[in-house]
C-alpha cells in the first residue's frame, strides 16, 4: 500500500503549485482534481481540461460527490495481470486464470486496472513485465513455469530486472527429493531470479516467486488458485470492493436511460451491463460495484425496483402482443 502522509504532502504539493503559477486560472476544485490525476497515474484519451462534457471520468465525478473519494483512488492497492502462453494467445486454452484473479483481488479490495495475454517469447514477456510494474501496485504473472521449452516465465523476468537466474540451494534439495525418478525435469524450477522470494506450491508442483512487486505464479488453474490463497494476505487492500449483481428478462435500450440515471446519482458505483440473446428474447444481467458499501446500497434499493418495473413492462407488452395475434 502506499504511505499516505507521503500522498498528502504530495497532493498538497501539487496543488499549491497549481495554484501559484502565474498564469493558473483553474479554481481550487479544478487544481485538486488535476492534482488526483496526475498523482493516481489517469490520463485522459481527450484533452484534459474538466469540462462538464468529460462525463466519463471516473475522477470528475467522484471527486466533486464525495471527497473522501480521492482517497479511495490514491490509496487504493492495484493490480495487473499477465497470463503467459501461446495456448491462451492464440485461443485454444481459455483464459479462466484472469477472470478468477481479478473477482479474487476485488474481493481482497484489490482494484485490477489491466488483463492481458502475451506468447512464451522472452522479449515479449519482459517488455510487458517492465512497463507496467511501475503502474501498479502488484503484477501478477500467471503461466510458463513448468519444466518444457516453452516455459520460459523465470528467463523472462529475470530479463526484465537485469539479473540472472541463480540456484536457491534449499529449492533445489527440496525438488531433487520429490522428484527423484525426473531430476532434470524439475532442476530448473529451482533457478529464480536473483532477488526473488520462492512460493510454496501446495500441490507440489512448479514453485512459484516474487520479486518486488511481480508474482509469479503457475498456469495450471488449480495450482494458481491454490498458491494466491496460500498467500493471499499479502494482498489485501482497504476497503474491499463489493458487488451486486442480477440478470433481467429486457434489452439495453429498454433501461439505459435507469443505468445513466444511477451513474449520475452515485458516481462512487460502478455500473455494468452485459446483454446476452437467447431463444426467449434479450436477457441483460446488471452489475454494480462500490468500496462504498452504503452508496452501493442505496443505488441498489433506487435501481432494482425500477428495472423490475421495467423487465414487467416489457413482459406485459409481449403478453399483450401474442394475446392479440391469438384472437385474430
Amino acid at each position: 500500500m502506499r504511505d499516505h502522509g507521503q500522498i498528502l504532502t504530495r497532493l498538497l504539493t501539487t496543488v499549491q503549485a497549481r495554484e501559484l503559477r502565474d498564469d493558473a486560472v483553474e479554481p481550487l476544485e479544478h487544481c485538486l482534481e488535476l492534482a488526483v490525476c496526475e498523482l493516481a497515474g489517469f490520463h485522459c484519451l481527450a484533452d484534459c481540461s474538466f469540462r462538464p462534457s468529460r462525463a466519463r471520468c471516473v475522477l470528475r465525478g467522484q471527486v466533486r460527490a464525495a471527497p473522501a473519494a480521492i482517497w479511495l483512488i490514491l490509496v487504493q492497492m492495484t493490480a495487473a495481470l499477465l497470463t503467459i502462453g501461446n495456448e491462451v494467445v492464440s485461443g485454444d486454452v481459455t483464459n479462466t486464470n484472469a477472470a478468477w484473479l481479478a473477482r479474487r483481488l476485488e474481493s481482497l479490495g484489490v482494484g485490477v486496472v489491466l488483463a492481458a495475454a502475451v506468447p512464451d517469447d522472452i522479449d515479449v514477456i519482459s517488455e510487458f513485465v517492465n512497463r507496467e510494474r511501475v503502474r501498479v501496485d502488484r503484477l501478477v504473472v500467471t503461466g510458463g513455469l513448468g519444466g518444457t521449452p516453452d516455459d520460459l516465465t523465470r528467463e523472462a523476468i529475470a530479463a526484465a530486472f537485469g539479473v540472472p537466474g541463480v540456484e536457491v540451494p534449499e529449492l533445489a534439495a527440496e525438488l531433487a527429493r520429490r522428484f527423484s525418478g525426473h531430476p532434470d525435469y524439475a532442476a530448473r524450477w529451482a533457478r529464480l531470479p536473483a532477488g526473488s522470494r520462492p512460493l510454496r506450491n501446495p500441490y507440489g508442483g512448479a514453485p512459484g516467486f516474487v520479486i518486488e512487486n511481480v508474482w509469479a505464479l503457475p498456469g495450471l488453474p488449480s495450482e494458481m488458485e491454490a498458491m494466491f490463497d496460500a498467500y493471499a494476505d499479502e494482498f489485501h487492500g482497504d476497503p474491499p470492493i463489493v458487488a451486486w449483481r442480477r440478470e433481467f428478462h429486457t434489452s439495453e435500450a429498454e433501461i439505459v436511460q435507469l443505468l445513466v440515471d444511477a451513474t449520475a446519482r452515485w458516481p462512487e458505483v460502478g455500473v455494468g451491463s452485459y446483454p446476452r440473446f437467447g431463444p426467449d428474447g434479450a436477457d441483460v444481467e446488471i452489475v454494480l460495484k462500490s468500496r462504498d458499501s452504503p452508496a452501493l446500497a442505496e443505488a441498489i434499493a433506487w435501481l432494482e425496483p425500477r428495472l423490475e418495473r421495467a423487465a414487467a413492462a416489457v413482459a406485459n407488452e409481449g403478453a399483450a402482443g401474442r394475446g392479440g395475434e391469438a384472437g385474430g
